[in-house]
């Protein structure tokens, strides 16, 4: 497969760069490379570190209201119209800072059935709270205000703030409150599942070598293992994101369109109609549309995670952030889940993993039919049959394909672009 060859011809090239740098540690044999070698990282993507935050000074609480996230460094008490007390930081879809939903996974949950045992634990962790990715645009969003208030333009009201406003936010790599999360997650599994941790022997742990994924997976190994996690464990870390199912299939691209664009941009245009009118009055000679009210709800969920705070929350209501949390699924669902064409498929290799491991042998699928590493998955030194821990950590685009792959069905209900917010609407079969 054209794919595989040209993983196989990276991976050569990689090896052979870090044994003439030296960087291949002494335990590498002639015939195998040292396959957790994660320092240095080559390919950690476009990144960039924002400003530090300075919350004690830009705070404006108290509020007179609780804290929506108790004993956490974001401050989140600010009001919202129509909240009533109810929590927005909720309904950020997958920029809320990371919480446990009291409805659970969709579905009844219950205690192990007598006589029961766990053996195994599969752990598939997304990476924590993260600054704004390169594709979405916002720090050319924020250039665009910054040089119309330089060149004259005067917000008013509820955008008076932007008059002095810049943009301080950084690109792709973790927040401080996205270590936390991981490093909290790692405490969390260790309470959970501790007693399946084998002292006698280190395990290998997944991700890869994008910078949020692999401080993600360290910083969850610090909570799990401790400090000194490098004693039980080695990171094997492979490229972003030719290793993550984005590319099982190639023509994915083609059906962008009609499973994202067209439903993402109708929903986005509908929910924000009245909104994007109000800006607009107190835009001056702005030229304010649906895609900057867009921007600036978005900002609300980053600012307030990078920064600790953010105005941009206040301009939105309650019914607002429903409705935002609704764009996320169908955002998600057309892209990675039961509404992709090609959501089942970008899960599959994983799935075919977790199959091999449960049943005790290396992956043995055809090579032209799975979108999985056979170099890698062939191999029991990258692939271990003996683990009672398996902790993999990535996008949260890939779970949604994991899901999906699996079949889980709760996660496929219709999602109707109607002009109400969805918790108003009737569900039917209606696409």
């Amino acid at each position: 497969m054209a794919m595989d060859k040209i993983k196989s011809l990276m991976l050569s090239v990689a090896v052979a760069t870090a044994l003439e740098a030296g960087a291949i540690s002494p335990r590498a044999t002639p015939t195998q490379p040292d396959w957790f070698q994660t320092s240095p990282d080559l390919y950690a993507g476009t990144v960039a570190t924002g400003a530090a935050p300075f919350l004690a000074e830009i705070n404006p609480a108290p509020f007179g209201e609780a804290t929506y996230v108790h004993n956490a460094p974001l401050e989140t008490s600010e009001p919202i119209k129509g909240a009533h007390g109810r929590n927005i930081f909720h309904l950020m879809g997958d920029l809320s800072p990371y919480f446990s939903p009291e409805e659970g996974f969709c579905v009844d949950e219950y205690p192990l059935p007598r006589g029961a045992n766990i053996t195994q634990m599969h752990l598939l962790q997304r990476h924590g709270a993260r600054y704004p990715s390169s594709s979405e645009g916002l720090d050319s969003w924020g250039a665009g205000i910054v040089n119309a208030t330089a060149k004259g333009t005067v917000f008013q009201g509820e955008l008076e703030f932007l008059n002095d406003w810049s943009y301080k936010l950084g690109k792709e790599i973790l927040v401080p409150k996205g270590r936390q999360e991981l490093f909290d997650s790692g405490i969390l599994n260790f309470y959970n599942y501790g007693h399946l941790w084998d002292n006698s022997s280190k395990i290998v742990v997944r991700t890869t070598l994008q910078s949020r994924m692999l401080e993600s997976c360290e910083n969850f190994l610090a909570g799990f293992f401790g400090l000194n996690w490098r004693n039980h464990a080695n990171i094997l870390a492979t490229i972003d994101p030719a290793t993550t199912g984005e590319f099982s299939c190639t023509k994915e691209g083609e059906t962008i369109a009609d499973t994202i664009e067209i439903p993402v941009g109708t929903w986005m245009a509908t929910y924000l109609k009245e909104r994007t009118a109000e800006l607009k009055r107190l835009a001056g000679n702005y030229t304010w549309t649906v895609t900057d009210t867009y921007h600036a709800q978005s900002l609300c969920s980053y600012e307030t995670i990078s920064l600790g705070y953010s105005d941009f929350c206040r301009l939105f209501t309650y019914e607002d952030w429903v409705n935002y949390a609704y764009l996320m699924d169908i955002e998600f669902a057309g892209y990675s889940g039961f509404h992709s064409p090609t959501g089942r498929a970008q899960g599959s290799a994983w799935v075919e993993e977790f199959l091999a491991r449960i049943e005790g042998h290396l992956l043995d699928v055809p090579a032209n039919t799975t979108g999985a590493n056979m170099t890698l998955d062939t191999n029991p030194v990258t692939f271990p049959l003996d683990q009672k821990l398996y902790l993999e950590f990535t996008h949260d685009a890939n779970i949604v394909s994991v899901l999906t792959a699996f079949g889980l069905t709760q996660f496929a209900d219709p999602l109707p672009l109607r002009s109400c917010a969805f918790y108003m609407c009737s569900y039917s079969n209606e696409s």
